[in-house]
């Protein structure tokens, strides 16, 4: 009722207060990016930050402490130069715990990020070894994968949901899977107001990507302009988490702005009522 109330004062307010309550907004929606945008700088600093902590505590030999820091940096995200580097170091906490399974299993994610990664000449011969058995073990592991291919999916309108063999993927359409086994597979696309797209003979090469394209057909009245359910929802949800404050402080100084210009006397002095 209150809102209705409020509503209906905006409606009835001057043209110049409409402008200071839209330009209220605007600011107010500018300043909540710029606080998002300013958060997730301090994420990566503090990831960094993590990082050099990290390494510092190894160097002091308290290697329960490095390995804690640098876990939270790799949380935090780090550049893949930087993860190396955290990866490293957590081999080498481990390696001083003599934990050799750890040692192998950070080695490992060092390699993925950087296959052809070389050791500094200095290094000991036991952080050489556990290097060395760790890369002979990535290597055997890659040889003995088995075949796999990709499949590039697109969609008509986009923003479908993808199930491959009956499992729902991560992504929506357009995209690629990639890492399918070689063989024939099945191929199920759902979209909000379009009827399920099916095909049980998708077929995947060893090493190739196998294109496919798929027009939905619509089920009764289309999402407006072609939009799926889901962008539509994901700008919903964009303004109401960064504009809502925005909106909420500028109808409030909006009414402010109502309620002074009703204030007035017949001579055209105004009583200001805070």
């Amino acid at each position: 009722m209150k809102m209705h109330k409020n509503l209906r004062m905006i409606k009835g307010m001057p043209k110049e207060h409409i402008s200071m309550l839209l330009l209220a907004v605007l600011i107010g929606f500018l300043s909540a990016q710029a606080i998002f945008l300013e958060s997730l700088a301090f994420a990566e600093e503090s990831g960094k930050e993590l990082l050099k902590s990290g390494i510092d505590l190894y160097k002091k030999a308290d290697f329960d402490e490095a390995i804690l820091n640098l876990r939270k940096a790799l949380d935090l995200g780090l550049n893949t130069e930087e993860k190396v580097e955290a990866y490293k170091y957590l081999a080498f906490c481990y390696l001083a715990k003599a934990q050799m399974e750890e040692v192998k299993a950070e080695l490992q994610q060092l390699l993925k990020l950087q296959p052809d990664y070389q050791l500094r000449e200095e290094v000991s011969p036991k952080v050489r070894d556990a290097f060395e058995k760790a890369k002979d073990a990535f290597e055997k592991a890659k040889a003995e994968k088995p075949p796999r291919g990709a499949i590039f999916i697109k969609s008509i309108p986009e923003g479908a949901l993808i199930s491959l063999d009956g499992i729902l993927q991560p992504s929506r359409t357009s995209t690629t899977l990639n890492g399918v086994s070689v063989g024939k597979h099945s191929l199920k696309l759902s979209l909000d107001g379009y009827a399920d797209w099916n095909n049980d003979s998708i077929l995947v090469r060893a090493g190739e990507t196998t294109n496919v394209e798929a027009f939905l057909k619509t089920i009764g009245k289309p999402p407006r302009n072609g939009e799926s359910a889901t962008k539509r929802g994901s700008k919903k949800w964009l303004w109401a988490t960064l504009g809502g404050a925005a909106v909420t402080g500028g109808v409030t100084a909006a009414i402010a702005l109502a309620r002074r210009s009703e204030d007035r006397t017949e001579t055209g002095t105004l009583v200001v009522k805070w």
